[in-house]
Parts: structure tokens; sequence; C-alpha cells
């Protein structure tokens, strides 16, 4: 997942990236996929979708991931608040 960071700007490479980060399983891969989300700038809808997403996932580790790959990818500060709003309703 860390050679992602590396990819040149291709979007739908990234598009699949944001697809398969909320569909795994596992939470180190989640993570990874954030972290070179983040790193690529790419702020395509399905990305920025994907980010926000992941604000909500089960793994605070993920979490983290998501907040700091929103704040990377210059995520609006309204959606930003609200998804962080409903991320701390969660027992999670």
């Amino acid at each position: 997942v860390a050679a992602l960071a590396q990819l040149d700007h291709d979007p739908a490479a990234v598009a699949v990236v944001a697809v398969k980060l909320t569909a795994d399983g596992d939470a180190s891969v989640r993570q990874n996929a954030l972290w070179a989300l983040g790193k690529l700038g790419i702020q395509e809808r399905a990305v920025l979708e994907a980010v926000t997403r992941s604000l909500k996932d089960p793994d605070p580790g993920v979490r983290i991931s998501a907040i700091t790959a929103a704040f990377a990818l210059q995520v609006t500060p309204s959606t930003l608040a609200t998804a962080l709003a409903e991320a701390i309703k969660d027992d999670n």
C-alpha cells in the first residue's frame, strides 16, 4: 500500500484505492491507504468521500489516519466538522 504514494498522479489508480480503502478488512491496510491518499493530494470526489467515510471507521487508528488525510486534502471545514461530530457520537 505504501507504494501507492509513488504512483504518478493517476486519478483512476487512486479511485481504485479509495474504493478498496473502505472495503478492506485489515485496519493497517486502511490506515496505509489513507496515508497514501493524503500524500498524493488528489482531491477527486471518490477520494474525498472515502476519506470522509473513514472518519467513522470502528478502528481508532484508521480514524486518526482519516483525519490526517482530510487535513492534507483540505476537506472543507463544514464537511470535516459534520463527520467528526458524528464520529464523536460513535461508541467505537
